[in-house]
């Protein structure tokens, strides 16, 4: 590829992985404030564990949701 297209792709690259960290941060801030009654650290645990589990994945636009709901299912109901 030319320099210019790679060095284009990159930019997207660097665009798309700072768009999953906001993202990754807004559902750390919800999920915290939907499990306030669980430990905080807890709660960042699963989070952190959850986003290494969608580490190897190629395609991340749906990471974020997928964290989630993976968060979810482990932490259980919130009360």
């Amino acid at each position: 590829m030319p320099d210019g297209t790679d060095s284009n792709r990159r930019t997207i690259v660097v665009v798309k992985n700072t768009d999953e960290a906001r993202l990754l941060a807004e559902v750390g801030s919800q999920l915290q404030a939907d499990y306030r009654d669980h430990p905080t650290a807890d709660v960042q645990a699963t989070i952190d564990e959850c986003v290494t589990h969608f580490d190897g994945v190629r395609i991340r636009d749906y990471v974020p949701l997928l964290v989630e709901r993976r968060a979810r299912s482990i932490l259980g109901s919130p009360s």
